[in-house]
């Protein structure tokens, strides 16, 4: 187990709602539109990485690093012009997603030069921020779900196979 104050959670918890906001949006703009889509919309996210990079902390790579992102953003904007399942949706909640996983790597990046962060190993700050992941995105998942439980769990029971119908396909 993770050797941590609360003060190591507290500093960590930001890379978990990061982490929450990444996997979240990722999330709904896969379901969004197509999936093929949602991916090119989060191949942007090295885009996002390098000028959170430079805002954030104040440090500009080579201009080779950046050159690099040309094809990216062409790849990307080539990919996305001729789009039929185009969604709005889809593209706030991958650019979401993007920002949010940039933020995590700049913040996480941060946190790695302290000395608890690096005695607590890769698996254990996996672990934690992935805890602290859960954690933030479980208020969110609550206040959508809970009030249409009953509904769904009813719907769910109705679609429900029958002992004959498992049966039939053996």
């Amino acid at each position: 187990a993770p050797n941590m104050t609360s003060d190591n959670w507290k500093a960590m918890a930001p890379v978990g709602l990061w982490s929450a906001g990444a996997h979240g949006g990722s999330v709904i703009a896969l379901g969004a539109g197509a999936v093929s889509f949602g991916q090119i919309l989060k191949a942007c996210e090295p885009v996002f990485s390098a000028i959170t990079e430079v805002v954030l902390t104040g440090n500009v790579q080579a201009w080779q690093v950046y050159a690099c992102l040309v094809p990216i953003i062409g790849g990307v904007g080539i990919a996305s012009l001729k789009e039929l399942s185009f969604s709005w949706l889809a593209v706030i909640s991958a650019m979401i997603a993007n920002q949010s996983a940039a933020l995590k790597g700049v913040q996480g990046k941060g946190l790695m030069k302290e000395a608890w962060v690096k005695a607590l190993g890769p698996s254990n700050q996996y672990a934690v921020v992935n805890i602290l992941s859960v954690l933030w995105s479980l208020p969110v998942c609550l206040a959508l779900e809970v009030p249409n439980f009953k509904e769904n769990w009813d719907r769910a029971l109705r679609k429900g196979s029958k002992e004959e119908d498992i049966y039939k396909n053996t």
